[in-house]
């Protein structure tokens, strides 16, 4: 046995500094092209959720102003707070009136529900629809129709861009009250 220990050879120190130097390449390869990789992902994850919340504010207010199409029930006036133009639905319960106002704080699509009629607006009880980077809504008298503009963020190739979506909401109701331009 002591022979057999005399005959086998270790490796080298250069050897060995070689291999270590060859996998340290390897790891630090391996480590930029994941967080590349990852960096990517959070990227597409983030294009598409602002996408969604985007699509989800022009779905609320479009569902909101088909489901309240009446003489009345749908009208766009300025926020007081913001003095931007905001979406008002009226409804009608046990012959009070309340108004719902959908509305563009600077940095959310907020809703105030439920507020009777006449009192003061008190947009700390608003809550959060979707968050985007600008929402304005008007009507249009000569097509009897609401339009809502949502503009949301975009990352592409390291540049943040504006993307933007509008909808056309065509309107059944007459516009004698319905529509406060």
């Amino acid at each position: 046995m002591i022979r057999w220990l005399k005959k086998s050879r270790g490796y080298t120190l250069t050897e060995l500094v070689l291999v270590m130097l060859i996998l340290s390449i390897f790891g630090v390869t391996i480590i930029t092209l994941i967080q590349s990789g990852s960096h990517a992902y959070q990227t597409i994850i983030d294009n598409k959720n602002a996408e969604s919340d985007a699509r989800l504010a022009i779905s609320c207010i479009g569902v909101r102003v088909r489901r309240n199409d009446i003489t009345g029930g749908v009208r766009v006036e300025k926020f007081p707070q913001t003095n931007v133009n905001a979406l008002v639905i009226t409804e009608e319960y046990d012959g009070v009136k309340y108004d719902t106002w959908y509305y563009y704080d600077g940095q959310d699509l907020r809703e105030l529900s439920f507020v009777p009629q006449g009192e003061a607006l008190d947009a700390s009880n608003s809550s959060i629809i979707a968050s985007v980077k600008s929402f304005s809504v008007e009507y249009l008298a000569s097509q009897n129709a609401i339009r809502e503009q949502v503009t949301y963020e975009r990352k592409h190739q390291g540049q943040t861009m504006l993307k933007t979506m509008t909808g056309m909401i065509m309107l059944r109701s007459d516009t004698q009250g319905a529509v406060t331009p």
